[in-house]
């Protein structure tokens, strides 16, 4: 997923021109989620909608607020 996430990166920034704080957050949920995977052994070209939602639920037990939670939906669709 390495190697993904950076092509994904460099198209945010350059294509998109996304700014920093933008970058910074998609950054921060990807790499929160390919953690999850990992721990849970998910392969991210393998994760179902069940998974994602999954990690939905895992971040709400969490008490990450509902706003956190939307971009970190956001921040998956977009690399997905």
């Amino acid at each position: 997923m390495e190697k993904q996430l950076k092509q994904f990166f460099r198209f945010l920034e350059i294509d998109k021109k996304a700014s920093g704080n933008t970058l910074q957050s998609y950054r921060r949920d990807l790499v929160q989620f390919e953690q999850y995977l990992n721990e849970n052994n998910i392969k991210y070209n393998k994760a179902t909608e069940k998974d994602v939602k999954e990690y939905i639920k895992y971040l709400t037990n969490n008490d990450k607020k509902p706003s956190t939670i939307s971009r970190t939906i956001a921040s998956i669709r977009a690399f997905y």
